[in-house]
């Protein structure tokens, strides 16, 4: 559980700190305050774990089930950092057409990062059905190499030496 929320937690904390860090420095602001961090990361673990229950058993979610979670998902998380943005003030003094332009931002890395999670999935898909088709042809010449010992064996047996 773990090991899958909190990279995941890192790596939206990062995409929202990046996008913060750009703000700061056309405003000739040159830091991040730690407080900003702490509050980017917490509403960044919701959303993991938000993505964690929605998106757990992924390969066995119909499509239209993973249609309906992603929708959810880009709901919740648009509400997450739009409201956490507003309340923590990570965007002092923004102005309408850069409040704009960081939605825009914050839509297609939603989308990037729902695409990334499907090509992810799809990898592990095909990985998974590969290993399983070399495994299947192990055991069957397992079994025919088991087989022909077996056949050999008995055929050995039943010589008698005189």
């Amino acid at each position: 559980f773990g090991s899958i929320v909190k990279p995941k937690a890192s790596l939206y904390c990062l995409g929202i700190i990046f996008f913060i860090y750009i703000y700061n420095l056309f405003n000739d602001i040159y830091s991040v305050n730690i407080l900003i961090i702490l509050e980017t990361f917490i509403a960044s673990i919701i959303i993991a774990l938000i993505e964690y229950y929605y998106f757990n058993n992924y390969d066995e979610l119909s499509d239209v089930k993973r249609k309906k979670n992603t929708i959810i998902w880009a709901v919740l998380s648009n509400i997450i950092i739009i409201f956490s943005a507003v309340i923590f003030d990570w965007f002092p003094s923004i102005t309408v057409s850069v409040s704009v332009l960081l939605l825009v931002i914050l839509e297609i890395s939603i989308i990037a990062m729902r695409y990334s999670i499907y090509i992810v999935n799809l990898t592990d898909t095909n990985d998974l059905n590969d290993k399983l088709q070399k495994y299947q042809e192990y055991k069957k010449n397992i079994k025919i190499l088991y087989f022909n010992t077996a056949l050999n064996n008995s055929y050995l047996n039943n010589i008698t030496f005189v």
